[in-house]
């Protein structure tokens, strides 16, 4: 995201969870205070409106509140003392037998666990769960909030700051999506990432996924980010074992050079936030809306990437991972 504004919600960040503390009558009163200049000061330098400001604000102590939830529920499990919710119905439940997770009386892997609330899906887990697995699962669905809270951040931001139309038409059209009603490529993006993430999770690879926020995406044509472990143990991971990914499954000529021209474009932005390079990967899969209207009618576990074929699968791995993994490292995924 853009500099000044992170270094803004860095402020509100500090002032939020300030607020969430027991303080004195007099403390919050210097807290708000310093939040009015803050918001004021915000509005001003990214030549926002204070109204907007505000609103972001209000968003980050949102943001908190989930930090706080999270953290206390690790300390829950650390105590050992889980406090018993109930199940609700959407909920599936989730048991540990054998050494295995088992929801309904079918194996789901931790993968599979950590990334289906992509799709909507709830899990409900037993007493029986690990703590490591709860810990996952616990910081998956924290971190999914987050992001989701943040994007919105960046939409207010950009869409009441100076910037370019064509640019606030982007985010304008991300902000209405609506979640029963995604475009096929959106949903092919979305399949292939958690297709790769759990593989991620689920293996020992060298490599992760990193989500992208919506400025990644608009301004620097990102849809996900792949970082490689740095094998030099003590040694950072340099921006050369960032990439950027931009996905799309649009086979139309102009399109795909028009995309070229943008990541070209987008590139120097991305160094300077350590991502070494943007790839392009457009593989054209025909039967997306198929697939995930199939999964629609009974959403099992796994989400609709696991209903494709392993010759899909394959085509996937090797198509987004060459050049960033050797040959060797991609068939262990597959």
């Amino acid at each position: 995201m853009k500099e000044d504004f992170e270094k803004g919600l860095n402020m509100f960040h500090k002032i939020a969870k300030g607020s969430a503390q027991n303080t004195t009558p007099r403390e919050k009163a210097e807290i708000n205070l310093e939040k009015d200049d803050q918001i004021t000061e915000m509005a001003d330098f990214l030549l926002s409106k204070k109204e907007s400001q505000e609103e972001i604000y209000e968003i980050q102590k949102k943001k908190e509140k989930i930090v706080r939830k999270f953290k206390l529920a690790l300390k829950s499990l650390d105590d050992n003392k889980i406090e018993k919710l109930k199940q609700k119905e959407e909920e599936i439940m989730v048991d540990f037998k054998g050494g295995k997770l088992i929801t309904e009386e079918k194996e789901i892997t931790l993968g599979e666990l950590v990334t289906d609330g992509d799709w909507g899906i709830k899990y409900y887990l037993g007493e029986t769960i690990p703590r490591i697995v709860k810990k996952e699962f616990l910081l998956a669905k924290a971190k999914r909030e987050i992001l989701l809270l943040l994007n919105d951040q960046i939409i207010i931001n950009e869409l009441s700051s100076p910037t370019d139309e064509l640019k606030k038409k982007a985010y304008r059209g991300i902000e209405s999506r609506e979640e029963n009603n995604l475009q096929p490529g959106i949903i092919a993006e979305r399949m292939v990432k958690n297709l790769i993430k759990k593989e991620t999770i689920d293996k020992d690879i060298d490599f992760r996924i990193i989500e992208a926020d919506v400025y990644q995406d608009v301004e620097e044509k990102i849809d996900f980010i792949i970082k490689r472990k740095n094998k030099n143990r003590g040694v950072g991971v340099q921006a050369s074992n960032v990439f950027g990914i931009q996905f799309t499954i649009n086979t139309n000529e102009k399109v795909l050079e028009r995309k070229k021209r943008q990541i070209r474009y987008a590139k120097y932005q991305a160094r300077q936030e350590g991502i070494g390079d943007i790839i392009l990967v457009n593989i054209p899969i025909n039967d997306v809306m198929k697939v995930y209207n199939e999964w629609q009618e009974k959403k099992s576990s796994g989400g609709p990437d696991k209903l494709w074929k392993i010759e899909t699968k394959k085509k996937i791995f090797k198509n987004v991972l060459k050049g960033i993994l050797s040959e060797e490292e991609i068939n262990q995924l597959i």
